[in-house]
């Protein structure tokens, strides 16, 4: 990704750098809390590997659904600069409630409905991407993919580093990714 970056340095400045950045920033969070979610549940919670295959499965049915009707709504009846803010917000507040329950149950709900609003950002930012860039699409979404493939590198090495001292401080580094994330879309927008 670094070389690919690299090469189309040149376009990345104003709306798309900040762009591109929040698309790091998404990727790394959704990468780290991921990865880590996989070990809490085994190390942390004690369920063997079935419940994490169980609920990601669920997740799964869940997400293809809101992909297919919320998302598709989204798109066709909303301003998605304007709709993704929520979307990156309520991905950092289930985080939140995810690093500070203590219930299990809650502990599920929460994951749940991240992993709801985390199915459904993705979309949205790839629909943004194309729409939203002039000159070559196909060079700015290789770049796009670039910078998320650079999360998805850099999240979960993180996430491995930081486990062993608290186990959710991939949580909390995802929480605060989405965050920023979140605040800088309100701004991206307004560009």
């Amino acid at each position: 990704p670094l070389r690919s970056i690299m090469k189309s340095a040149p376009l990345i400045k104003g709306p798309l750098a900040l762009f591109l950045l929040i698309s790091f920033l998404t990727s790394f969070a959704t990468n780290a809390q991921d990865q880590s979610f996989n070990y809490f549940l085994r190390a942390q919670l004690k369920f063997p590997p079935s419940y994490n295959g169980v609920f990601k499965a669920i997740v799964g049915l869940i997400a293809l659904t809101a992909n297919l009707t919320l998302n598709i709504w989204l798109s066709r009846r909303t301003d998605l600069r304007k709709s993704i803010i929520p979307v990156l917000l309520m991905c950092s507040v289930s985080l939140v409630f995810l690093v500070v329950v203590e219930s299990q149950i809650l502990f599920f709900i929460s994951a749940l409905v991240f992993y709801i609003f985390n199915a459904i950002y993705l979309p949205m930012q790839q629909g943004l991407i194309v729409r939203n860039t002039s000159g070559s699409k196909g060079e700015i979404s290789g770049l796009f993919n670039a910078i998320k493939a650079l999360g998805m590198c850099l999240g979960p090495l993180f996430s491995g580093l930081v486990f062993a001292q608290n186990p959710k401080l991939p949580f909390i580094a995802a929480l605060f990714a989405f965050l920023i994330a979140g605040i800088l879309s309100v701004y991206n927008r307004r560009q």
